[in-house]
C-alpha cells in the first residue's frame, strides 16, 4: 500500500512521509492539517 495524498501544502507533504508505516490514505486539508483513514 502507498499513501494517496491530496495536498495543498508543501510542508504537509513532508510530514506525511511517516504515514508509510501505517499504510493509510492521508488527506491534507487547505489549512495544512491531515487525517488518516486505515486501508483494510
Amino acid at each position: 500500500m502507498k499513501i494517496v495524498c491530496v495536498d495543498t501544502s508543501t510542508t504537509a507533504v513532508i510530514k506525511l512521509g511517516t504515514f508509510d508505516y501505517y499504510k493509510s490514505i492521508a488527506i491534507v486539508t487547505d489549512v495544512g492539517l491531515y487525517q488518516s483513514l486505515l486501508i483494510e
